[in-house]
């Protein structure tokens, strides 16, 4: 498992594309905090409490904060080439391998 943590100002961790932007919301209030961020391999367990949110194939990155730049390399914390499935509780987003490219 690869651990980060990211600001949230919206309340949520912001992944894109080059095509997409979309911000994971982390299920905790909209106020300045911040969030985590669990890379979990294809055998590694979701947080029984978490909620699925969506699938995500193709290449991807994890901003450092939910209101970042996309623009700017210094703003990407990770990049993710696969197939995944995201689930969010309590301030953690968990982003579940399915098949890496």
């Amino acid at each position: 498992m690869e651990e980060f943590e990211t600001l949230s100002d919206k309340g949520g961790v912001l992944l894109a594309s080059a095509e997409l932007e979309i911000l994971i919301p982390t299920n905790v209030n909209d106020d300045s905090r911040e969030a985590i961020v669990r890379i979990l391999d294809s055998i590694e367990k979701v947080n029984s409490s978490a909620k699925f949110i969506l699938k995500l194939y193709g290449k991807f990155n994890i901003y450092n904060y939910d209101c970042a730049a996309t623009s700017r390399e210094e703003n990407v914390i990770a990049s993710l080439n696969g197939i995944y499935n995201i689930f969010s509780a309590n301030g953690v987003v968990y982003i579940k391998e399915i098949t890496r490219y």
